[in-house]
C-alpha cells in the first residue's frame, strides 16, 4: 500500500511538473521521475528518469540515495564521483548515486519529504562532478 502522506507529497511535485510514476515491489515504494530535467551542459542527457525509494512506513522512513539511467555519464565522458555503482531495481539496470544529505542528522519526518530530497537530487546533479 502506496502510504497516504506520499500520496499527497508526489500531488505537490505534480503540481511543479513532475511527472511520476509510484510502484510497489520487494518491500519497497519506488518512485520513478520520467524525462528528469539535467542541468544544462553537464551531462551527456538532457534529461533522465530518476528513481528513488522508501518503505511502506513514509514518512518514518524517508530516502538517502538516487538512481538515474545507467547511460548518464557526464559531458565528458567521465562516470559522476559517487556514481559507479549499477544497481537492478524494477527490471532494469540504474547508476546509483551514493550520496547521503542527512548525513549524522539522518532523515527527520516531521521536517523531511519527498519534495525536499528531490530538491536535494537536483542541487547534487547541478555540483556536476
Amino acid at each position: 500500500m502506496i502510504p497516504p502522506a506520499l500520496e499527497s507529497d508526489l500531488a505537490v511535485l505534480k503540481k511543479r511538473g513532475f511527472r511520476a510514476d509510484v510502484q510497489e515491489s520487494d518491500a519497497k515504494v519506488y518512485i520513478l521521475f520520467r524525462g528528469f530535467p539535467m542541468p544544462e551542459g553537464l551531462y551527456n542527457l538532457d534529461s533522465a528518469d530518476v528513481l528513488i525509494f522508501t518503505t511502506p512506513y513514509y514518512p518514518h522512513a524517508g530516502f538517502d540515495m538516487f538512481w538515474t539511467d545507467r547511460s548518464l555519464v557526464l559531458r565528458d565522458g567521465r562516470i559522476p564521483e559517487g556514481g559507479g555503482v549499477e544497481e537492478r531495481h524494477l527490471g532494469r539496470v540504474w547508476r546509483r548515486f551514493s550520496y547521503h544529505p542527512y548525513g549524522e542528522r539522518g532523515w527527520n519526518p516531521s521536517r523531511d519529504d519527498v519534495a525536499g530530497f528531490v530538491a536535494y537530487v537536483q542541487q547534487r546533479l547541478q555540483r556536476g562532478d
